[in-house]
């Protein structure tokens, strides 16, 4: 299973709901943002590295806490060489060796996140509650139908304790989206995850957002078993 997390806005949380998201799916996290990546990693080679042929996907891979993550690398040196007529493939490839890949879309609506959600089986958007990111989120989703490619739900994600959510921004969220949203209420566990570069479950096991992305994972597992994408 191939799963594009995006949404339009940037500062919504994609980033950490990919991490997050791929922790409870046992997936790669693959960075999919080339001029302001954001997943963590270690020394070595990187997305660029493998998109512009000089590197194999599956050596790329590092493993950080208990998430293996496909980075764009510490150092951008190959963004000019890196293509990405190349990233379908590379992605097939990492699903048909590791099972689940997590793909994390940069923001806006430009070419390369057209290219990552025709790619994948299904989207999960993410949104916070104000206007602007339900505007843009929804943005992406026209997007994604253009594309034939399915949303398995959106994550209403709380950023900040002071942007946190209600049941009544889930319900607006979910009549303007049309699409089952998940929300992910403010933790100060994710802000710690974040500085140790990890998932939250492995700096914060307990917290109660873990059981909040794991929701997620079994929303995106049910929604895509019923219509996956024919690729």
């Amino acid at each position: 299973m191939i799963v594009a997390v995006a949404g339009g806005k940037g500062g919504v949380g994609k980033t950490t709901v990919s991490l997050n998201l791929a922790a409870a799916l046992d997936a790669v996290a693959v960075d999919g943002d080339l001029s302001t990546a954001d997943l963590p990693h270690e020394p070595g080679a990187g997305i660029y590295d493998v998109l512009a042929g000089s590197v194999d996907p599956l050596e790329a891979i590092q493993t950080v806490g208990s998430v293996d993550v496909l980075s764009c690398g510490p150092a951008i040196e190959g963004v000019q060489a890196a293509t990405l007529t190349k990233f379908a493939e590379v992605v097939s490839r990492i699903e048909r060796t590791y099972g689940n890949v997590v793909i994390d879309c940069p923001a806006g609506l430009a070419r390369d996140v057209g290219t990552y959600i025709d790619a994948a089986e299904t989207v999960v958007l993410v949104t916070t509650s104000d206007q602007l990111s339900i505007a843009n989120a929804n943005q992406t989703k026209r997007l994604a139908v253009t594309l034939e490619t399915p949303i398995s739900c959106v994550v209403l994600n709380s950023v900040t304790p002071y942007h946190d959510t209600t049941d009544e921004h889930r319900v607006a969220v979910e009549s303007k989206l049309e699409t089952d949203a998940v929300v992910v209420s403010h933790d100060p566990a994710v802000g710690h995850a974040q500085q140790d570069g990890q998932a939250v479950v492995d700096v914060s096991p307990d917290a109660d957002v873990v059981s909040t992305f794991e929701t997620v994972a079994e929303v995106v597992r049910e929604n895509t078993t019923r219509g996956l994408k024919t690729q």
